[in-house]
């Protein structure tokens, strides 16, 4: 365990000797080392997978892992939900409806779970996978039993994966860090066990990734349940129906908030093919990976905020909530001087990363590190609002960028002729609520709760 007076010398984010503020920058140093091992075993995880199967099926796994992650947002905001209305709970001490909350998000997640799966099961046997995802239909039987090992093995993964939020609720991000990278190496280990027994394949890479994703999960939650916190031991009685509703009505402005993120994120690759072309699709994800770098680790500093906005909250420790915000913009200006000099040694990353396959110009490299740059601005004032459960503002915006949405980007990209530079455009347009809306309405908050305060 790393010493709490050597963590008050990181210049991480903040440098008050508050308890709530050395969770947070424990969270980041921790969440720093996690991270980098995450890299590594990610990085090595790639050419074993290519040599347990080949080229073409390990694009199958990709896609069909790409749909599982996709299915495992539509818990209908009850993660994000419990992540709030437990760290509220905490923050008061308050015990007994910490457990009742935790047992209410399990019971209802669950529910929502064995659903999904029923309905999964009834679409795999009448959905032509294999026609839809273009697959050899001479392994039809092999891809139809692969979907059902995964389809049930999801309604675990789908409750098992709450734990997660409880950390995020606990102001222990980190721990979720540990999970997937506890479950990338599971996964690894079990794909290496079962070379050396000479068993190799699609099926049985998707057994190796699910198993260590699941087993990651659950190894965790005994850990939390029995270790660590067993007095948040989940409690399945005297469910309240208030609490019910308001951990729904709260999740569910999360959960389409989510789903229009999702969707707006998703969506970029499908205008750049539909307007554009195919090269086009490659320079933007090239270039993305390239500048989400700053993205991944501005959301190192950023994560520990959320659950530490609610207790912060509910607490009234309004000053703490101005300061942070204020450390947290430094840190962003020099997250900003980072994607100014990446920028201008592009060509030459790019270049050793790809040789000359891909071309990527520099009008592309600048509007998608712009978007970056305002993106990154965004979190800090988003993830204050959503600790304080104020969505309100973000839940309407999102509904009437998500209808302009389209007539956006088909007006950036073609009526303009903008290429790529346009698809960047569009998103910028689509995340006008984190870098206007969302600052005014987090500045115009505080003050009013301040000056309270002082009366």
């Amino acid at each position: 365990m790393i010493g709490k007076n050597w963590i008050r010398k990181l210049p991480f984010l903040l440098n008050k000797d508050d308890e709530r503020s050395l969770r947070v920058n424990s969270s980041i140093l921790y969440s720093l080392l996690i991270k980098g091992a995450s890299i590594i075993i990610n990085f090595i995880l790639v050419p074993v997978s290519l040599d347990f199967t080949n080229t073409e099926d390990y694009g199958i796994w990709l896609t069909i892992s790409s749909l599982i992650t996709m299915a495992s947002f539509f818990d209908l905001g009850i993660g994000n939900g419990l992540r709030n209305k437990l760290a509220e709970a905490l923050a008061k001490g308050e015990l007994v409806t910490s457990r009742r909350l935790i047992g209410t998000a399990y019971l209802f997640t669950a529910i929502i779970s064995f659903l999904l799966t029923g309905i999964w099961l009834l679409l795999n046997s009448v959905i032509d996978w294999v026609g839809i995802l273009g697959l050899d239909s001479n392994r039809s039987a092999e891809f139809q039993t692969l979907f059902h090992i995964i389809i049930i093995t999801f309604c675990i993964q789908f409750t098992a994966q709450l734990i997660n939020t409880i950390y995020y609720a606990l102001q222990k991000p980190a721990m979720v860090g540990l999970s997937f990278l506890l479950g990338s190496a599971l996964s690894l280990l079990a794909m290496l066990a079962l070379s050396m027994a000479g068993i190799k394949g699609l099926f049985w890479m998707g057994l190796a990734f699910v198993g260590g994703t699941i087993l990651s999960l659950l190894l965790l939650t005994l850990k939390l349940f029995i270790m660590d916190r067993p007095d948040l031991k989940p409690v399945f009685t005297g469910i309240r129906r208030q609490e019910v509703r308001d951990l729904f009505a709260l999740g569910g402005k999360f959960f389409l908030l989510q789903v229009v993120s999702i969707f707006q994120f998703q969506i970029a690759n499908v205008l750049i093919s539909r307007y554009l072309n195919s090269v086009d699709v490659v320079e933007y994800n090239v270039a993305y990976k390239l500048f989400s770098v700053v993205t991944m680790a501005f959301s190192i500093l950023i994560t520990p905020i959320w659950s530490a906005a609610s207790e912060a909250i509910a607490k009234k420790d309004y000053e703490w909530i101005r300061s942070t915000a204020a450390s947290l913009q430094k840190n962003w200006l020099l997250s900003m001087l980072g994607l100014v000099v990446l920028v201008l040694i592009s060509p030459y990353l790019f270049y050793w990363w790809l040789g000359t396959s891909v071309e990527v110009r520099w009008v592309t490299s600048i509007s998608i590190a712009i978007y970056v740059g305002l993106y990154t601005y965004s979190m800090i004032y988003v993830y204050f609002l959503n600790g304080m459960g104020l969505l309100n503002v973000q839940f309407y915006i999102a509904i009437a960028l998500l209808i302009l949405f389209f007539p956006a980007a088909y007006f950036f990209i073609v009526t303009l002729n903008l290429g790529i530079a346009g698809v960047s455009l569009a998103l910028i347009f689509a995340n006008v609520n984190g870098f206007i809306a969302a600052p005014i309405q987090f500045k115009s908050f505080l003050r009013s709760k301040i000056a309270d305060s002082t009366l």
